[in-house]
């Protein structure tokens, strides 16, 4: 702590976080506002079609000391939903980068809306859209 840091008053309290000097783990932890509260929730901007499971719909066990995850039928089912909107995309001959794809396959496809597209390894890319019918 540099001096210039130290409390003018002996009794005033070194050691409280302020918004100036709060980490970015308690900024995340706690959603912003300096409240050290460990009931709050991260505070998330979530869109509407991310997958939110309950706690009955995920099942983690360790059969024959490998992990296992089972998901319940409505846990499945979200899951398909979610997917059914998504494809993988794998570049095959002149490689070329995010954005030049970006760019071609939004004049390629006339969609309703805008899609999401994520870079995944080894020319691999996802196409997330919307609605169904793109």
């Amino acid at each position: 702590m540099r001096e210039d840091d130290l409390p003018d008053r002996p009794d005033e309290d070194m050691t409280a976080p302020t918004a100036n000097n709060m980490l970015f783990k308690d900024i995340l932890m706690n959603g912003g506002n300096g409240n050290s509260n460990d009931n709050m929730p991260l505070m998330v901007d979530v869109e509407e079609d991310d997958i939110k499971l309950l706690e009955g719909d995920v099942l983690m066990s360790v059969e024959n000391e490998n992990p296992s995850i089972k998901f319940s039928e409505s846990g499945n089912n979200l899951v398909n939903e979610s997917m059914s909107k998504t494809i993988i995309l794998k570049l095959l001959g002149m490689r070329i980068g995010f954005n030049a794809l970006r760019s071609k396959t939004l004049m390629l496809w006339k969609t309703n809306q805008l899609f999401q597209l994520m870079d995944l390894e080894n020319y691999y890319y996802v196409a997330k859209f919307r609605f169904i019918d793109d």
